[in-house]
């Protein structure tokens, strides 16, 4: 199937490389994990990394720039483009390879914001253990001070 990495960018055809990286990067700050507190834009942000993998490389970007004229002419013609099948060998694999490198991108990421959000967590009960250790000591100074309170308020009154 073939992917409009384009549309994908918020970007026409051609574009310069400053404007893909300029482009890649507004995408990659819309779609990032931390700007979309409470929902899974996973897909999207896998979906720019792709896109990035083909037009960031000139070589890559050549032959997808060839296969995407084609890609146009057949949506001209009324040709749905979800049908389209690529016809370079070499801009499939570019894709299939994209596909691929964004999927583990994305997991890598995915796991080391786990990882960090487990260190930070932990870093976080460290220092509330320590909080904890000293309420527990004034609590129990308070006690000790309001019993020897009470006997000595007891003691006054015989």
């Amino acid at each position: 199937m073939f992917k409009d990495y384009y549309k994908i960018l918020n970007i026409t055809c051609p574009s310069s490389a400053d404007e893909i990286k300029t482009a890649y990067r507004q995408q990659a700050m819309r779609w990032h994990p931390d700007r979309n507190q409470g929902r899974d834009t996973t897909s999207e942000m896998q979906e720019v990394v792709e896109a990035y993998y083909v037009l960031g490389n000139p070589e890559r970007k050549a032959r997808y720039d060839a296969e995407y004229r084609l890609y146009q002419a057949a949506h001209i013609q009324r040709t749905a483009s979800s049908d389209y099948q690529v016809h370079d060998q070499y801009v499939r694999q570019d894709m299939a390879s994209a596909r691929q490198e964004a999927s583990d991108y994305m997991r890598e990421f995915l796991d080391s914001l786990k990882q960090n959000g487990k260190i930070a967590a932990q870093g976080a009960w460290e220092e509330l253990k320590k909080w904890l250790f000293i309420l527990l000591v004034f609590i129990i100074l308070g006690m000790i001070v309001s019993l020897c309170m009470g006997n000595s308020v007891n003691e006054s009154l015989y």
